[in-house]
């Protein structure tokens, strides 16, 4: 009964969408207005690891699903570990999935990425783009 009841619970989480219709006034690190398109991968990784507003470190983790580069996947993977929000954990999950090319097989990722990252770390981080963001 009660692995039913996780499966009703992971089903809502699975289809609930809170960033897709929402609206960002995004600025960059250095504090200047910028459209989403031009947000950089280390604006994007800012705004995952400090932003105050879960609904923002949300999208920022759904943005970076198309930014394989390396610090990438450490973000992503720390925010499945430590945030507290839901949302931005399956966010995380999802992006991890198009960075890395593992589907962790449950929505929220744990312990699967953290045990995946251990074994295949090197060899990811070879495929990704190098990325400074040193200001």
């Amino acid at each position: 009964m009660a692995a039913s009841e996780v499966s009703i619970v992971k089903v809502f989480w699975i289809t609930a969408y809170k960033t897709r219709a929402a609206e960002f006034q995004w600025k960059g690190r250095d504090g200047k207005e910028k459209t989403e398109s031009q947000l950089t991968t280390c604006d994007l990784l800012f705004e995952l690891l400090n932003n105050v507003e879960w609904v923002v470190r949300a999208k920022a983790a759904e943005l970076l699903a198309a930014h394989r580069e390396v610090g990438v996947p450490e973000a992503l993977l720390r925010a499945i570990e430590r945030d507290r929000q839901l949302h931005v954990v399956r966010e995380a999950a999802r992006a991890w999935e198009s960075v890395t090319g593992h589907r962790p097989p449950d929505v929220f990722g744990l312990p699967f990425v953290e045990t995946w990252w251990k074994e295949h770390a090197e060899e990811t981080k070879k495929r990704l783009q190098k990325l400074d963001c040193t200001p």
